[in-house]
């Protein structure tokens, strides 16, 4: 398992070093600008799902193929790749608050507003465990090929909905607190854990079945 961790990084600074790169701009604009709902949301999601990315890599070069004749367990191998998305949600929210935290400190000299900040982030966590929770079953029963299609119109319509939320939203209001206010708190954790076993457990299931 640490192996296909490991091997995923490597893979992932080799090869995805733009994306990163990108949505590292993306969390940068948030942190600077006034309304940066967005942007974060945005930075959190597109590093989610970068291990889909890695598959695709990883299907043409017929990586799959040749991991089956190692001692790893396809239970194993999908596991590696939810890992890696949650290390990219978390390494993401954290480096945000770090730097958010600091921003912060050096402009108004208090860091009272950062529990709110936190508080906020907790919908767009659970928005991206939400869209590698939908868009991971689709990659390990069709490949990252014929899923893309699929994962694309995904994207597209959650995005839309949520830019929709975003333009009816009030100037300068957050319309992901807007729209997750009455939620309690407590409610994303749980919800993001079932997603999560519920979704690798479709995964699995489908991955074991699947010819390579």
């Amino acid at each position: 398992m640490k192996g296909l961790i490991i091997k995923d990084l490597y893979e992932l600074i080799k090869q995805c070093r733009f994306v990163v790169l990108l949505c590292l701009v993306y969390m940068i604009i948030a942190i600077m600008g006034e309304s940066s709902t967005f942007f974060l949301a945005f930075a959190i999601v597109f590093i989610s799902m970068l291990p889909i990315t890695l598959m695709a890599y990883d299907e043409k070069s017929k990586w799959d193929s040749y991991a089956i004749t190692m001692p790893y367990t396809r239970k194993e191998m999908v596991l590696s790749k939810y890992i890696l998305s949650l290390i990219g949600i978390l390494s993401m929210s954290i480096l945000y608050l770090i730097l958010r935290g600091t921003t912060l400190l050096i402009m108004d000299g208090s860091l009272s507003k950062l529990p709110g900040m936190m508080t906020s982030m907790l919908p767009m966590i659970l928005v991206a465990i939400l869209f590698s929770s939908i868009n991971f079953p689709i990659i390990f029963k069709f490949g990252a090929e014929k899923g893309r299609l699929a994962m694309i119109i995904l994207c597209a319509l959650v995005g839309g909905i949520f830019g929709a939320s975003a333009a009816s939203a009030e100037e300068g209001g957050d319309f992901f607190v807007s729209i997750f206010s009455s939620i309690p708190n407590i409610v994303y954790p749980i919800a993001a854990v079932i997603l999560l076993i519920i979704s690798f457990w479709i995964s699995v299931n489908f991955y074991e079945k699947r010819e390579l």
